[in-house]
């Protein structure tokens, strides 16, 4: 999937691909979880998990700037797609991620 494809209010789900992974880590500032995809390697780690076993519907809200941490003395703020689980739980996922991510409908 692309950015541009992102609908807000739309439904969106992790790739089924056994490859993809996922780590999630929480927001600095707030109470929110950022999520991570890549492709698995051969031997991955065992806090890398398959994106398959995360099998929720996100509802897509939309872009947001969130508090990225700082640098120095420079504070750096990062665009990233702000996506709600079902128990009311924020995901922020960056745009390179999106390419893991599909209608929750499709096969």
């Amino acid at each position: 999937m692309k950015v541009g494809d992102l609908e807000v209010g739309g439904i969106y789900r992790l790739s089924h691909d056994p490859r993809v992974g996922y780590q999630t880590a929480p927001t600095p500032m707030e109470e929110a979880s950022r999520l991570a995809l890549f492709v698995l390697k051969r031997k991955h780690t065992r806090y890398d998990k398959p994106a398959n076993e995360m099998r929720e519907p996100l509802i897509y809200v939309g872009p947001k700037m969130v508090y990225g941490g700082k640098n120095g003395d420079l504070v750096i703020n990062e665009k990233v797609h702000h996506f709600v689980r079902p128990n009311g739980k924020r995901l922020y996922i960056y745009g390179e991620h999106i390419k893991h991510i599909l209608p929750f409908t499709q096969g």
